[in-house]
């Protein structure tokens, strides 16, 4: 069974948390702290109540999500406000744990979207009385467009595990040029009291070329990566960096050469992230200087924080269009809005869930 391990935290350890951010040697904050992040929107449509992943449209002007576990084949394509502009269908009952999504630019110059349905699945082949989950699926079609309503150039890639056993992915990363697509393990710290220890974060690849007639057999890259409770991921539009995220922080690593494993044998920049309901998605803006970040929950907000010169690449302006921040909200949280995501959070309580498994 799942149990639900829950941490409070109170407003005022919150707010002393923020204010006590460690500094670097030069005097700069060592990363960006929840008060520095920005709200560009609020995800308006009463549909997404599970949201689950966030990607950016070519040129960032749309916000793609969609929903977890068993629920709708849409994916949502939200303006830069937060409203739904228009929704791609793919086929019905093939959502049976989606949970992140990502974009990019193949080498050949097409633009192209991939859905992980590579959640577990536990509660609901539980409540079916179904055996674990052992077969998982990576679905690419073209990025959509406004006039799309139904997904083109749909290929679905279906895989097993090594040790044929079931594991809970949450995060995808979706290399730009080579399409090669990276999963990551969503681990779990053991209940309060267990001596047990925390899993061990694994990341594993599959080939970039989908080969529809098969099963294939994914490749472990790594494992031990300093990210417990996974929940999201992406790579920068040109590739350089990477992100994974948690419900507290998130982590980037420099990529050079396209040197997946390599990059994530260094120490990447940990950043904190503003409270969130359940923080799930995360992006990052299209000149690559900001993350987007989502959760689950209804009308939630959909932050922007800015990253430190550590993981920035380059501390100049973008040529090309406006960052989400000059079409959101901008300029400093207003104290409204903190108030709703406090209370959202439960009466000025920040409760991050936790899922852990016990066979």
């Amino acid at each position: 069974m799942h149990l639900i391990m829950r941490f409070t935290v109170g407003f005022s350890v919150v707010a002393a948390f923020c204010a006590s951010a460690p500094e670097a040697a030069s005097g700069e904050p060592a990363s960006p702290e929840p008060s520095e992040a920005t709200v560009i929107a609020v995800a308006t449509d009463a549909r997404l109540d599970n949201a689950s992943g966030l990607a950016l449209s070519t040129g960032g002007s749309m916000m793609f999500t969609l929903q977890d576990a068993r629920r709708s084949t849409l994916i949502y394509a939200l303006d830069m406000k937060g409203r739904t502009a228009f929704t791609v269908a793919l086929p019905a009952g093939g959502n049976e744990d989606w949970e992140d999504l990502a974009t990019a630019t193949l080498s050949s110059g097409r633009r192209v979207m991939m859905i992980s349905d590579t959640g577990d699945a536990f509660q609901v082949r539980q409540a079916a009385r179904q055996g674990y989950r052992k077969t998982f699926r990576l679905i690419t079609f073209d990025e959509p467009k406004t006039s799309t309503r139904k997904a083109t150039g749909v290929t679905i890639q279906s895989f097993r595990y090594p040790d044929n056993a079931t594991r809970n992915v949450e995060t995808l990363l979706l290399q730009p040029g080579t399409g090669r697509p990276y999963l990551v393990t969503k681990t779990q710290p053991p209940a309060e009291g267990s001596p047990g220890k925390p899993g061990v974060t694994e990341v594993w690849t599959l080939p970039p070329d989908p080969d529809p007639a098969s099963v294939v057999v994914a490749r472990k890259v790594t494992a031990g990566l300093p990210v417990t409770a996974a929940s999201g991921g992406a790579f920068s539009p040109s590739g350089d960096r990477l992100v994974i995220r948690n419900g507290l922080d998130a982590f980037v690593w420099w990529v050079e050469d396209g040197d997946v494993p390599g990059a994530l044998a260094t120490e990447p920049v940990k950043i904190h992230l503003p409270p969130q309901r359940q923080g799930e998605g995360v992006a990052f803006t299209a000149s690559g200087h900001s993350l987007i970040v989502n959760s689950e929950g209804v009308r939630q907000p959909l932050w922007q924080v800015p990253l430190p010169r550590s993981a920035d690449a380059s501390a100049e302006p973008s040529e090309g269009g406006e960052e989400p921040r000059k079409a959101g909200l901008g300029g400093r949280l207003p104290a409204a809005i903190i108030a709703v995501v406090m209370l959202a959070g439960g009466a000025g309580i920040l409760v991050y869930k936790f899922r852990t498994r016990v066979r």
